[in-house]
């Protein structure tokens, strides 16, 4: 049953209560110059995409991927020029514009706080770009929108077994982390899932865009505390390991531009090898974790289990091993390991 006028007005008054705290608690006008104003996107301005063999009349709408909090759905969108585009719609799972108690409510407040105030910064090529916010009846609450990319992530998309440059895909991972890094983002769940892959049309050549801020934050900011136990265990930092169940795992003063650059490391293996970071060692989880978090002699990947694809990556070892150090803060910076990744491709320049 559509909602009435009366639930129409709440959700309106709801929204933009959730728009007036997000610009109230942020550093005012300073950081409202680096973060976009919250462009509001319309129903009418979006269509969005029916479940197959749904009826025109009664149409079903489900979503086409689901992530540890959020589902994602489909659309077309009417753009300024007059031309349309496919876009993805990411809506907060259990954050409901008719959520009846304040807790629920202020639940999706700073979730749409969070997540917009540190993706409305990222303006670079290999991050995927926020269009906006649209305010839709159709869906349980305002939904984050983004460019859809045919693609997929990148998991699925080395799957398929594509041929691709290897090192340039790592290398413009790279690049995009070192941007972030300058704008005092930690994005803290980088992982295969969470870039998705486009492709220039003018080259041909596929690159990789850096997307779901949902367990990101704002470096030396409070207010940005995320439950991490979503998070695959091998992708996960030891810092984050070493959290003990039932104490969940956070991202509060423990996820650092280190822990970024660690999980980078294990996206630049799974790219030069093909194999998935802790899977060859036939080791069973409880050992891995503790392993892996021994400070003493910490496991860590080696050529014996982990074969590069080709030879001439073998230079990526080194920058591996200096991503992988145990304490966060000796290990190298992304910005060192996108110029030392340059490096190794005498052809490229850095940006």
């Amino acid at each position: 049953m559509p909602p009435s006028d009366l639930e129409k007005n709440e959700r309106s008054d709801f929204v933009q209560s959730a728009i007036d705290d997000l610009a109230a608690r942020t550093e005012g006008a300073k950081m409202l110059e680096v973060v976009r104003l919250l462009k509001i996107i319309t129903s009418a301005q979006i269509k969005l995409e029916p479940a197959p063999g749904s009826s025109d009349k009664a149409p079903v709408y489900h979503s086409f991927a689901s992530g540890g909090y959020a589902d994602i759905f489909k659309a077309t969108m009417a753009c300024d020029d007059g031309s349309t585009k496919t876009v993805a719609v990411k809506v907060f799972r259990g954050a409901h514009l008719a959520a009846t108690t304040e807790d629920k409510k202020e639940l999706y407040k700073n979730r749409l706080r969070r997540e917009y105030e540190v993706w409305g910064r990222a303006e670079h090529r290999n991050v995927l770009r926020l269009e906006g916010l649209l305010v839709c009846d159709i869906l349980p609450s305002p939904g984050l929108v983004s460019e859809y990319k045919e693609h997929g992530d990148l998991l699925k998309f080395m799957q398929l077994k594509p041929t691709f440059d290897r090192l340039a895909m790592a290398r413009d991972i790279a690049c995009g982390l070192q941007y972030l890094h300058s704008q005092n983002v930690v994005h803290g769940d980088l992982t295969p899932l969470n870039i998705l892959v486009d492709v220039d049309r003018a080259t041909g050549l596929y690159f990789p865009l850096i997307t779901d801020f949902g367990k990101s934050r704002i470096h030396e900011m409070n207010g940005y505390t995320t439950n991490m136990n979503t998070t695959p265990m091998a992708a996960r930092p030891p810092e984050l390991l070493a959290h003990a169940d039932p104490e969940p795992a956070t991202n509060k003063g423990a996820l650092t531009f280190g822990s970024d650059v660690y999980s980078f490391s294990l996206l630049l293996l799974q790219l030069i090898t093909d194999k998935v970071p802790f899977k060859q060692e036939g080791k069973s989880l409880f050992v891995l974790i503790s392993q892996i978090t021994d400070e003493e002699n910490p496991l860590r990947p080696t050529p014996k289990h982990y074969p590069l694809l080709s030879g001439s990556h073998d230079f990526c070892w080194p920058i591996m091993q200096a991503c992988w150090k145990h304490s966060p803060k000796e290990r190298i910076t992304s910005r060192e390991v996108y110029e030392r990744l340059c490096k190794g491709s005498p052809s490229t320049t850095l940006n």
